[in-house]
């Protein structure tokens, strides 16, 4: 793991009950990049004293928009070898990054396969994708980039949905893809984005 160093991706909006946790717990792991899409609570407060490095909206995003965000900061300014994108609600366990880790040297994209869905059109859209690409999980708000994807993704016009494009752009630019089996937590209120 000779130059490694890991950006933690944060898209948020109204997420003061679970950010700061879900911060702390990232920390030990690499450097957090929060992205706030315009919150109107304490968000952003909380991730600055919890330790992230703060982007914040002048216009609410949307959950997509805000990824954008954080990927074009990745593209021109982050200085890390990988990435991962985790949500802020909790949902998704920081403690789970560690089993990313060993993918490193072996994939450009890791997708968190999530053990339970919260929407019958996720579950949907996995059956599609499984038999298309061999792909369950394409909308989980927790996948492992190297740099080079990354990037590379990023300089490309097309408007992009970062849940499905990005894996229709590493089958045609042939990287390498792998899935992680992670286990959620049901989070403790309604979905915000």
């Amino acid at each position: 793991m000779e130059g490694f160093s890991l950006g933690i991706l944060i898209p948020a909006f109204n997420e003061e009950k679970t950010v700061a946790d879900v911060i702390s717990q990232s920390n030990r792991f690499g450097s957090v990049i929060l992205s706030d899409d315009n919150s109107t609570d304490n968000t952003v407060s909380l991730s600055k004293k919890a330790g992230a490095y703060v982007i914040t909206n002048i216009f609410e995003r949307g959950y997509e928009g805000n990824l954008k965000t954080l990927i074009k900061f990745a593209a021109e300014k982050g200085n890390f070898s990988h990435f991962i994108t985790i949500d802020a609600d909790g949902e998704l366990p920081p403690s789970q990054i560690g089993k990313f880790l060993n993918n490193i040297e072996s994939c450009d994209l890791c997708i968190g396969q999530r053990n339970k869905f919260n929407r019958n059109s996720e579950f949907f859209l996995g059956i599609y994708f499984y038999f298309r690409y061999g792909i369950r999980d394409p909308i989980s708000g927790m996948k492992f980039y190297s740099k080079d994807l990354l990037c590379d993704f990023y300089k490309d016009d097309r408007e992009f949905n970062l849940g499905t494009s990005i894996i229709k752009f590493c089958k045609s630019r042939r990287y390498n893809i792998e899935t992680l089996n992670i286990k959620v937590k049901k989070r403790k209120d309604n979905s915000r984005f």
